[in-house]
């Protein structure tokens, strides 16, 4: 692979540009200190100094944008003043949390058609996953999307499409749809207007079952994008527009990308990919329905939390009462369609759970083995469907064996790579300890700076420990928290 093929598209809070060059600047923050009488001087380290980017970007007309950047131009601009820091996906040195603090533009008549700007970012320095870190995103992503081809293949194969009283089938799709449906409901930490959005795009695939009932890749693919929803409510939309057009999913005019199966809910589908609302630390208390940028690769404790445990729910308290009778020849699709969606809500929630922004290991080992548990569940009930039919799980008479292997395999290959690498990730994380409030430490602000030296952990301290601080400004002498160990 040359060094051309491993460079991405360059954008800002999610708005795209080029990059015609770049510089990089960073080190360490030092002291110099020489005292009287001694030959030696002694240089203190004060940590690292934040790194600083320079970029040399422009945006031009091209057939993509009509052959008019304006539009481009001004959004770039926006955001550029916009307050607080941001994601730059920068093309040669990848994800970085950034605020821009100064840039310049230039457009001339001699070149017309193009915008050039000299922008200035530097490191926002935020709690955050060591840089090095952060390429078990990537290999999750790479396992499920591995994963999802394959259990794709085998839907296409096993699914029948000329088995009779098809409502069978149907009925269970409302069923499955509606679950998620339910759980984003639920989910703490995000806007109405996300709820919305959400609750549309699955309306809109629900609508669409009867329609496409006889087709396996389409039924394959709502089970996918349904699942899908719960991972764009945690700002992954951009993530899941680039995988739709770079497998062939999405289509132009109706003609596919590549040779990949056409997703025909990949152009309908509506994903927010770069500001939302959800929940804020006011230390006047929640705050729902702010305007946040979300960051798909440090996804907020309290929505993604919410949302695992909603979808670990959703499995473990299925319903499948008031279904009726299923006919025999149904029998195989209902299994198929309930395994295959127990597949794709596996594969979401991995790829939600390796991305939150955990407090502490103790928290992230914690969901990691919840995880891990429902996946177990899953498996022990392929294996029961293997070998006892469809009844193992409340499907009709179980008169035969159900051949999930494809399935069963494609889970187990996502559980070791997930597994593996949030390990990683939870190896980077901070213990967190029981910590007793001092006697006359008055406010969160004071402990923060007694144990951290640093006021922005203020908030930090009142957000975990609500149940026992009402109100920051007055900590309860004496009382223990669960603080940070850093």
């Amino acid at each position: 692979m040359s060094w051309k093929d491993r460079l991405i598209e360059a954008s800002y809070k999610n708005i795209p540009f080029k990059i015609l060059s770049h510089d990089y600047s960073g080190g360490r923050r030092t002291e110099l200190h020489q005292f009287a009488n001694r030959e030696e001087p002694y240089l203190q380290d004060l940590g690292s100094e934040a790194g600083k980017y320079s970029i040399e970007a422009f945006i031009i007309q091209t057939k993509d944008n009509e052959f008019d950047y304006f539009t481009e131009r001004d959004n770039l601009i926006r955001v550029l003043k916009q307050k607080g820091p941001g994601t730059l996906i920068h093309r040669y040195l990848g994800v970085k949390k950034v605020g821009a603090t100064d840039f310049s533009l230039k457009e001339t008549n001699d070149e017309g058609g193009i915008a050039r700007f000299t922008i200035t970012f530097v490191e926002s320095g935020k709690r955050a996953l060591p840089k090095t870190l952060t390429d078990f995103f990537s290999k999750v992503d790479n396992a499920v999307n591995a994963a999802m081809d394959l259990v794709g293949d085998a839907f296409n194969t096993a699914y029948s499409t000329t088995a009779l009283f098809q409502d069978s089938v149907s009925n269970i799709m409302g069923r499955t749809i509606g679950t998620i449906q339910a759980a984003i409901a639920l989910t703490n930490g995000i806007a109405t207007k996300i709820i919305s959005e959400s609750m549309g795009n699955i309306a809109l695939i629900r609508n669409s079952i009867v329609d496409v009932i006889n087709s396996p890749n389409d039924m394959y693919n709502a089970l996918k994008n349904v699942c899908y929803s719960m991972a764009s409510i945690c700002g992954m939309g951009s993530i899941l527009l680039m995988e739709q057009s770079i497998k062939g999913y999405a289509t132009s005019n109706g003609v596919a990308l590549n040779d990949k199966p056409v997703d025909i809910f990949a152009n309908k589908i509506n994903i927010s990919t770069n500001i939302t609302g959800g929940e804020t630390g006011n230390y006047s208390g929640v705050v729902r329905g702010n305007v946040v940028e979300l960051d798909p690769n440090n996804i907020n404790e309290v929505l993604g939390k919410s949302v695992i445990k909603n979808m670990i729910n959703l499995i473990e308290n299925f319903d499948m009462s008031g279904l009726g009778a299923i006919p025999t020849n149904q029998e195989k699709n209902i299994c198929l369609i309930l395994d295959t969606f127990k597949f794709q809500v596996i594969a979401t929630v991995c790829r939600i759970a390796i991305r939150i922004n955990f407090f502490s290991q103790e928290d992230a080992v914690l969901y990691m083995e919840e995880i891990n548990n429902m996946i177990e569940n899953v498996l022990f009930d392929l294996g029961n469907e293997a070998a006892l039919g469809s009844s193992a799980i409340g499907v009709g008479n179980g008169t035969e064996q159900i051949n999930n292997k494809d399935v069963f395999l494609a889970i187990q290959d996502i559980r070791k790579v997930f597994t593996d690498n949030m390990i990683t990730k939870i190896s980077a994380l901070t213990k967190s300890i029981d910590y007793r409030i001092p006697v006359n430490t008055e406010t969160s602000l004071v402990l923060a700076y007694k144990k951290y030296q640093d006021l922005d952990r203020a908030n930090e301290i009142y957000q975990k420990n609500k149940e026992i601080i009402k109100h920051p400004g007055f900590l309860p002498n004496d009382d223990v928290l669960r603080i940070l160990n850093d």
